[in-house]
């Protein structure tokens, strides 16, 4: 019922809000981003022709710590500005960013190909790094920033959705992540059921970790294991976690 209604909401804006009245780009930290005909829900284009500095503002506030020769594996790429912002910090690095919204993927790769050191993955991005199987689900009834997946642990998967886990990076020749950066709704708490396993080769995680999605113990749980795991969180700001490798 809710995912209906939505959804005639979005085709009901489209009527009422005429797509000529959005902008024709915008700018974020000097990288242009084209608004007008993107395929981003009401609130999305709302936000970004309002406020634009507010975008992700915690996340951007975190990328001084990206060096030039950076891997960056990005999970959750949503509708592609952060990746579009990272690229920029890493000219000598590779970016592989994963989203698990076809749509979006469809459409950031129409301008973020500008970036040649970019990967983009349409799958459900686990931040653990071996594969396990499972049954997946991908609700963007929202329709804003790509959209919630759900799983679950089983032999073979029924979703046409892939999954991508860290290790399936190494796929992608000459790609060893240095850096993970992780913005995904409903998938981060597998780090509470795998073993994350992560390489020696990263020494920072960037995470978002949603609270209003499984409660503040279970996120402080997830906290705990990626300490377990040799790091230490270096900072926090809002939801935002920075965790860098302990020595």
């Amino acid at each position: 019922m809710r995912s209906t209604f939505l959804k005639l909401r979005r085709s009901l804006l489209k009527v009422v809000i005429p797509e000529f009245v959005w902008p024709r780009s915008i700018n974020i930290d000097g990288v242009v981003i084209k608004l007008r005909g993107a395929p981003y829900s009401f609130s999305v284009k709302r936000l970004l022709a309002s406020d634009p500095d507010s975008y992700e503002r915690a996340e951007r506030g975190f990328l001084d710590i990206l060096k030039k020769n950076d891997n960056v594996l990005e999970f959750g790429s949503s509708i592609g500005v952060l990746t579009a912002l990272i690229c920029e910090r890493v000219p000598q690095g590779k970016v592989v960013s994963v989203e698990a919204s076809s749509s979006l993927i469809d459409y950031s790769s129409t301008w973020l190909s500008r970036y040649e050191q970019l990967t983009l993955v349409n799958a459900a991005a686990f931040p653990v790094n071996d594969r396990v199987e499972m049954n997946l689900s991908f609700d963007d009834s929202s329709g804003s920033l790509g959209g919630i997946v759900g799983y679950n642990k089983a032999s073979s998967s029924l979703s046409p959705l892939s999954s991508f886990f860290i290790s399936d990076s190494e796929a992608i020749l000459g790609f060893i992540p240095t850096i993970m950066v992780i913005d995904i709704e409903g998938s981060e708490d597998i780090i509470l059921r795998e073993n994350m396993n992560l390489p020696e080769s990263i020494d920072r995680i960037l995470i978002e970790l949603h609270s209003f999605i499984y409660g503040v113990k279970v996120e402080q749980k997830i906290v705990d294991k990626i300490l377990e795991q040799g790091f230490q969180l270096t900072k926090r700001v809002e939801s935002v976690h920075l965790f860098s490798r302990r020595k």
